[in-house]
């Protein structure tokens, strides 16, 4: 088989680098930022063409999401020690400097509302960045956007949309529902599920309208409890 013209013969594939990166991930016994450089490091090594569909792949196969779905908390149980590449020291600089920064950039991308592929292709391009001057710049600003909670990333279209008015009338029409959630969320329960199941079941007995104004209502009841506390990620 050919190479794609430019590419050198020996270039890693988009496949044998998605095959590192599950190796990274199960492998290596590092901390995030030094997880994420490795990977990062990874998909720069492959042809430029094929990076945006390596961002996605890394961040679609988030090493967290498989560890706490299996009920693990830290990376103790992984098998190779890997020696720091961005110390703590380094991390707290290049939040300072550049955190904001890719924030921003971040941000513009997702405000575009591109497709699937074309996001990633814009955040490679971001990544490739000459105000990131070195691989620690670049390395780092992969990690901030690999924690950020927007990640991975969905097209989404703009869902339904309330007059001020209706907005208001249906917040009041819906006052008992809206006590009987508060209630769900602040008592105690011997399982999410069982809690889950009532919050539903409130939801079930109003009209679609009706239930998006109930869930902007829990969405903004849990945001306010989850306010200023430390999560899994960030953002």
């Amino acid at each position: 088989m050919s190479s794609t013209p430019g590419t050198p013969e020996d270039a890693p594939t988009q496949e044998s680098v998605q095959r590192e990166i599950d190796a990274a991930y199960g492998q290596l016994d590092t901390d995030l930022p030094n997880l994420a450089y490795v990977v990062y490091s990874l998909i720069t090594s492959a042809p430029a063409q094929t990076r945006g569909a390596l961002f996605q792949y890394a961040v679609e196969h988030d090493a967290r999401a498989s560890m706490f779905d299996q009920g693990k908390t830290n990376f103790s149980t992984k098998s190779l020690k890997l020696d720091p590449i961005l110390t703590e020291n380094d991390v707290a600089g290049l939040k300072e400097r550049l955190g904001q920064l890719i924030d921003t950039f971040l941000d513009v991308i997702i405000r575009e509302q591109h497709d699937t592929h074309t996001f990633y292709q814009q955040l490679a391009l971001m990544l490739d960045n000459p105000i990131l001057r070195s691989d620690k710049d670049r390395g780092f600003a992969f990690y901030w956007c690999y924690i950020d909670k927007r990640l991975p990333y969905f097209q989404l279209d703009e869902g339904l949309s309330l007059s001020n008015d209706d907005w208001r009338d249906l917040g009041i029409a819906l006052r008992p529902e809206k006590a009987k959630i508060r209630y769900i969320l602040a008592t105690e329960w011997i399982s999410r599920s069982s809690q889950a199941d009532h919050i539903l079941r409130v939801l079930d007995e109003r009209s679609d309208v009706e239930r998006v104004r109930l869930m902007a209502f829990l969405i903004w009841e849990l945001e306010s409890r989850t306010r200023g506390a430390a999560g899994e990620g960030r953002g």
